[in-house]
């Protein structure tokens, strides 16, 4: 875990942040109640309740957690809602699908089977010396972790790869101008693809499964996670070959690998060893999660929705 250090004129900045915060909160949350407004009283309570969260959320004066459980148990306090209707959201279904994927994303990080992911791919043999074939790999790859992950997470876990490789790259190329935009597109790629790849599953990015559940709740609309990919995964593929036709070819085509640099991949593969049995475990578990997600969508479209197995 990468522990964020700060300077001493940061940690300063950051306290005085914190205490602004805890006093400018309460200050903001009551003038709102007290001013005269067009809003009913309830109204005006949530609308006090959200400025201080908002206060609070901004100068970090609390954990971003504790202010998020903050802002229900206040409207219950000041009468606005009851505790059933108030944290009502927190078991909503949507909740427990983000809580699923995010411990399957840090299954794989914990047990590095992202990085064997990744390491094979651009060790493989296909990819062999040339610099298009590896960031299109390079690509592929974040696109696909960012299906099951957060695009941040993806992102975050991808950048130390490419820098990899790149460092060692580099040390062949000193000073090579057409090496300089290949690193570059390397780097943006990596967002990029990330970003692609979190619009195929709903659990790709956050936003999707809030978009799902507002659907649900105010349109009567329910997706099943395959109703989800047979738009996302076509249009997620289309915007990767276009990414790799407009992005990455012009700044690719040209850079080969040197021995150097392909031994380097292939000795970051071999570091990993063989598959240990947390990795086992981790591939058992997204395979039968994504089965668990993808089936019953795939047996409503073919069986019909009033069928016993859906």
């Amino acid at each position: 875990m990468i522990t964020e250090t700060y300077s001493p004129a940061e940690e300063s900045f950051n306290r005085h942040r914190q205490s602004f915060g805890l006093v400018a909160a309460p200050l903001v949350a009551i003038a709102i109640m007290l001013l005269p407004t067009a809003l009913p009283p309830p109204a005006q309570r949530v609308a006090a309740v959200l400025a201080l969260m908002i206060v609070l959320w901004m100068t970090e004066a609390l954990p971003l957690a504790v202010t998020a459980l903050l802002g229900p148990t206040l409207c219950i306090i000041l009468g606005v809602a009851t505790a059933q209707v108030a944290f009502a959201p927190f078991a909503d279904p949507v909740i427990f699908l983000f809580i699923g994927s995010f411990i399957l994303a840090e299954g794989m990080v914990v047990h590095r089977l992202d990085r064997r992911l990744a390491f094979t791919a651009l060790a493989s043999a296909w990819v062999g010396s040339s610099g298009l074939r590896l960031v299109v790999a390079y690509a592929g790859v974040t696109g696909f972790l960012s299906m099951w992950m957060s695009n941040t997470a993806t992102t975050a876990m991808m950048f130390p790869l490419g820098l990899a490789v790149l460092s060692e790259l580099g040390r062949e190329r000193k000073g090579d101008r057409e090496f300089q935009r290949y690193a570059m597109a390397m780097m943006l790629v990596t967002s990029f693809a990330a970003t692609i790849g979190g619009m195929g599953t709903p659990v790709g990015s956050p936003p999707n499964l809030i978009g799902m559940g507002l659907l649900r709740t105010t349109a009567g609309i329910n997706l099943t996670f395959t109703d989800w990919m047979i738009v996302g995964v076509p249009v997620m593929a289309a915007t990767m070959v276009a990414l790799a036709l407009w992005f990455l070819i012009p700044r690719a085509r040209n850079i080969h690998l040197g021995p150097e640099a392909v031994r380097t991949v292939a000795e970051e593969l071999r570091k990993l060893g063989v598959m240990r049995r947390g990795e086992r475990n981790v591939v058992m578990a997204f395979s039968v999660t994504v089965a668990l997600w993808v089936l019953p969508g795939v047996f409503s479209l073919a069986l019909g929705d009033a069928h016993v197995v859906t």
